[in-house]
């Protein structure tokens, strides 16, 4: 009780330490604090993937014309190709953006979802599993659907829900497995994943899909990389050639697409490095300034409480 009533008889003899000096460390502190959580949530994308350190996606560097554009698309044949070519891939996905579209239950309608079109094998390049449903079934077959947790929470009420009928854009599919959410720091965010052979995608001729290969744990993930762009490239000139163009091919670890990625017109908005950098620097002369600022008045403090302990 002592040494409260002591400390208190301090800091009202000091108001310049209570106002100015501890505030002002403490108002530095939480900017510096909210700052290093904004560059927490961009370098975190795709972290969370158990496979991150070993899937590539395929892209591609058109060129003609006089121009270049990088594009994170290829055809259908590489998702065929590739891994017969390549022995290093372990297992292989693409995605097809389906935008948003209507759905409907039995009972409610439910505008505006977002929904992908996936191979069987995205479960299994990416890592994950279902919470309800067959993993190795449920995106096997025409016009079947997963949903994501918060989807069917919101549609039935539950995720106890495969073999449950929807209709999205008009056509009925039915449920076979629900997957939990993906966090937001994630490059592809979804409410349904649709089967892939729902849409027929071999009649699909150019450049439309987002290709993700699994490679084997004991393989060189750089060879790997060569490899799958070498063959994209065989596989993309006839294609190239009708509208007298090249293709220059690429991969990019799944962990890095999000900071890292050459290519446009990606599945979520890219991260601009030039920001988080200048974030960052903020971050850090903000923390710097609090700092050099608590210690001259805590030194100008000392020095009068110097002065006080002379004179007595």
């Amino acid at each position: 009780m002592k040494n409260l009533y002591f400390t208190m008889r301090l800091l009202r003899r000091n108001p310049l330490l209570v106002f100015v000096n501890v505030p002002g460390l403490a108002v530095g502190l939480s900017v510096v604090l909210l700052l290093l959580v904004y560059l927490d949530h961009e370098l975190s994308y795709d972290k969370h993937f158990e496979t991150k350190d070993r899937v590539l996606r395929l892209y591609g560097s058109v060129k003609g014309n006089n121009n270049s554009s990088c594009f994170p698309i290829s055809l259908r044949d590489a998702y065929h190709q590739i891994p017969e070519d390549v022995p290093e891939v372990e297992a292989a996905t693409q995605i097809l953006r389906g935008w948003e579209v209507n759905l409907e239950s039995e009972t409610k309608k439910f505008p505006s979802m977002d929904l992908l079109y996936v191979d069987p094998g995205f479960l299994e390049v990416f890592g994950k599993e279902l919470i309800s449903g067959d993993d190795k079934t449920a995106l096997i077959g025409d016009k079947k659907v997963v949903l994501s947790s918060s989807t069917a929470d919101k549609i039935f009420g539950s995720p106890d829900c495969v073999g449950r009928i929807v209709t999205i854009s008009e056509e009925s599919f039915i449920v076979t497995g629900v997957m939990e959410d993906l966090p937001e720091t994630t490059h592809f965010n979804f409410d349904l994943l649709a089967t892939m052979e729902t849409i027929k995608p071999d009649r699909f001729g150019g450049l439309e899909f987002f290709t993700y290969f699994l490679i084997h744990e004991d393989a060189d993930i750089d060879v790997a990389g060569q490899k799958i762009a070498l063959v994209n490239d065989e596989l993309s000139r006839p294609w190239a050639e009708q509208f007298n163009r090249e293709i220059l091919s690429g991969t990019e670890l799944l962990s890095n697409i999000h900071l890292h990625t050459r290519a446009d017109f990606d599945l979520s908005p890219k991260a601009n490095l030039t920001h988080i950098l200048i974030v960052g620097g903020i971050a850090f002369f903000i923390l710097l300034l609090a700092m050099v600022n608590f210690i001259n008045l805590y030194i100008l403090h000392s020095e009068k409480r110097m002065e006080e302990i002379a004179t007595r």
